[in-house]
């Protein structure tokens, strides 16, 4: 459906559903990516009996406040329920939420259930049966496995930690960065097109939140692993998945100029 111009206040004043399940999500958000995966069972599974569903769309970073950027991420990520942009945050501090994922369920256009960060999907769906007076099998018995693994940020507001990248003991959440690197407040960028930084990865699953104005090939070599991507538009890169979960230095390198938001694992 996309984006629609609607206050999320005015949307549930229609009263077109009975019962409205909101997510608190951002494109770039890896929690976010997991958790909507779920919720969209439970919408799937209860459209036809009453349940409404909309998406809140804050900014995590300042490029997810462009209407063009989120639609084009809506259209990639194959997202077809009606989306509210909150450019302001107003309508997510209104609700007096600051994090996200949030889950919300609103019964006649009155909170009834609240939710923050992923999980407790068993707890959501039994309100949900209950509001629509449904008695029957449920999806989940249980919360889906997810991993925990903090990200690691690249600008100061997130509070970035930057160290050098010929330290000889390194630690998780640091990222190490020749000398080819500065630190804005959002992101970490390259001064000159070729530049190189390392960092201790954990899970599966590594990916990283970032955007290249000219373009950028972006390696990435863990032990005898080597993957690579092609960087454009702001948004979350998947680059490496491996067997292994266990902690591991990882060798990054670009051959142009990026803009490095995070560092994502699963």
């Amino acid at each position: 459906m996309g984006i629609i111009t609607s206050s999320l206040e005015s949307y549930l004043a229609r009263g077109r559903q009975k019962l409205v399940l909101v997510d608190v999500f951002t494109y770039s958000c890896m929690n976010c990516l997991r958790s909507l995966h779920f919720l969209g069972k439970l919408a799937k599974k209860y459209r036809h009996k009453g349940l409404g569903f909309v998406i809140l769309h804050p900014f995590e970073f300042s490029f997810e406040k462009d209407k063009k950027r989120v639609s084009e991420a809506i259209k990639e990520l194959g997202i077809r329920y009606p989306v509210i942009l909150d450019r302001d945050r107003k309508q997510l501090r209104s609700l007096g939420l600051h994090f996200w994922p949030s889950q919300l369920l609103f019964s006649l256009g009155k909170l009834a259930y609240s939710h923050v960060k992923e999980g407790n999907y068993p707890a959501l769906e039994g309100e949900i049966q209950k509001h629509l007076n449904i008695n029957e099998k449920k999806i989940f018995c249980g919360d889906p496995f997810h991993s925990a693994f903090a990200p690691i940020y690249g600008g100061s507001r997130k509070g970035g930690d930057i160290g050098s990248i010929s330290a000889k003991k390194k630690k998780q959440g640091i990222i190490y960065a020749d000398g080819n690197w500065k630190q804005a407040n959002e992101y970490l960028y390259n001064t000159k097109k070729k530049a190189a930084l390392s960092f201790i990865a954990d899970g599966t699953v590594i990916s990283m939140v970032a955007s290249s104005r000219t373009g950028a090939k972006v390696a990435l070599v863990m032990g005898d692993r080597k993957a690579a991507r092609h960087i454009t538009h702001p948004k979350m890169y998947q680059l490496m998945k491996r067997a292994s979960k266990k902690q591991a230095e990882a060798m990054l390198a670009t051959d142009a100029k990026i803009k490095l938001y995070s560092l994502t694992f699963e």
